[in-house]
């Protein structure tokens, strides 16, 4: 019982980014709304680059959700296998860690290619300098 207990609490991220991905997807957000959207200042700015970057992040999101929980299943036992039962504990918190340490990194990896698709005129930098400085 424990042991599906684990798997359960390790499957637990993957799932969630399907989910938010597949709903990310087929109901995408509004311009500058949208509670679970892919929220930047650079998205924020352009409607084409919100919907971009929103249907890239979804995307993004439920590949690496489905990968991970391939990756997760196949760590997940594993550790059992070598460790032991006893330990489905650690096996499931430290893969879970792992999993939200890689949704962040889905994130920033989002944020990187939007940036560099959409890069902003000479005119737009100056201003955001003179904001910033």
């Amino acid at each position: 019982m424990t042991t599906i207990t684990g798997l359960l609490l390790t499957l637990a991220v993957p799932l969630a980014g399907v989910i938010w991905g597949r709903y990310l997807r087929v109901n995408p957000p509004a311009f500058r709304s949208g509670r679970f959207s892919f929220c930047t200042k650079r998205a924020k700015k352009d409607e084409e680059v919100w919907a971009f970057s929103n249907h890239l992040f979804s995307h993004m999101i439920m590949i690496s959700g489905v990968n991970m929980g391939v990756a997760a299943v196949i760590f997940y036992f594993g550790t059992l296998f070598i460790a032991g039962d006893d330990k489905w504990a650690a096996a499931s918190v430290a893969l879970f860690i792992v999993q939200a340490l890689c949704i962040l990194i889905v994130y920033r990896i989002t944020d990187f290619m939007v940036k560099k698709i959409y890069r902003p005129s000479e005119t737009e930098e100056k201003e955001e300098k003179k904001t910033a400085g």
